[in-house]
């Protein structure tokens, strides 16, 4: 499961913006997990491989959240 979200109002090419946006995002879903809310981790398509590095994507959908399986 996946979903695209901005936060509103916003330019979705404002890089800094939505990398801040999305770093939210997942924190709030890190500490749902940690607290047993969430059953699982989710994604970012800022950094599809999950290596904490936003410098070696092809592709950026900063915008996008996907369920971790």
């Amino acid at each position: 499961m996946a979903v695209d979200s901005v936060p509103y109002p916003t330019l979705y090419m404002d890089r800094d913006n939505m990398i801040a946006y999305s770093g939210y995002v997942l924190g709030i879903a890190q500490m749902l997990y940690l607290y047993g809310a969430m059953d699982h981790k989710i994604r970012c398509g800022f950094d599809w491989n999950q290596n904490d590095r936003l410098d070696d994507e092809n592709w950026l959908d900063i915008g996008h959240f996907e369920i971790v399986l």
